[in-house]
């Protein structure tokens, strides 16, 4: 997802004039969020609340969940999760595209027991060669809901090698790759970046080897936008463009992601 010229502007400017009402026409925004930005959401209210009076009540769900839900006619002021999926809102005429913008960015990462050897993923074919090479493997199942049970499947694809990862794989529920890993009954496991950043990690038992290259996986993008029945549109507006602002930077990297 871009975020044109334009559409920053306006977020810029409804950040401006939620800092200059502080305290002001104070507002509950209900906020339909993807499980995975949830705590960085419960650390970025707090601020948010102390800087306008807005309280942020927030709704998990998965990332697909998210805009279907929306899609559904279910009534949010804001929703987050994968850019993606919200050009997909925007394009159904569920939210404005100049009402939207990027939080974080992140990455799959590729981890192995605590002590055990680091396979090479310097790029795609080194990549290519470590995942098939591997005697077993675990990432999230689809009903997870995750990033990696999203877009781990597709990168499979990509490179070719769908059926014989899959063969050799545990598909499993949130976060249970860890312990399969950990007690050496699975020698890979794929996750997110955040999952070795607090409150959520590091994972005990496991050594992250890295973010799976950028030439096979590319970065995760989440983002935020304000919906077009939102309750109070320019409400809605003021807490997107805070969490898109540069005031959001500290608390994404804390979370182990990039703004």
């Amino acid at each position: 997802m871009i975020i044109r010229p334009a559409g920053a502007m306006a977020l810029a400017a409804a950040f401006a004039a939620m800092l200059s009402a502080q305290g002001a026409g104070a507002a509950d925004v209900r906020v339909l969020v993807a499980n995975n930005m949830k705590p960085t959401l419960d650390d970025l209210a707090g601020a948010l609340l102390a800087k306008t009076g807005h309280r942020l009540l927030l709704t998990p769900d998965s990332l697909r969940a998210v805009r279907d839900r929306v899609l559904a006619g279910e009534r949010f002021d804001v929703a987050v999760t994968l850019g993606s999926l919200l050009d997909e809102l925007a394009a159904q005429g569920k939210l404005a595209r100049d009402a939207m913008g990027e939080m974080a960015r992140t990455s799959l990462v590729l981890y192995v027991r605590a002590g055990a050897g680091k396979p090479d993923i310097a790029d795609a074919g080194a990549l290519r060669r470590a995942l098939l090479a591997a005697p077993s493997l675990s990432y999230a199942e689809d009903a997870a809901g995750t990033p990696v049970a999203l877009l781990f499947p597709v990168l499979l694809e990509r490179l070719g090698i769908a059926d014989a990862v899959r063969a050799k794989s545990k598909r499993v529920p949130l976060g249970g790759g860890f312990e399969l890993v950990a007690r050496g009954e699975v020698a890979l496991g794929i996750a997110q970046t955040f999952d070795f950043a607090p409150p959520l990690g590091p994972p005990l038992g496991v050594d992250l080897v890295g973010p799976l290259p950028e030439d096979a996986a590319g970065k995760i993008v989440m983002a935020a936008a304000a919906l077009s029945d939102a309750r109070d549109a320019e409400t809605a507006r003021s807490v997107v463009a805070y969490l898109t602002s540069a005031a959001r930077e500290p608390v994404i990297r804390a979370h182990g992601m990039e703004p």
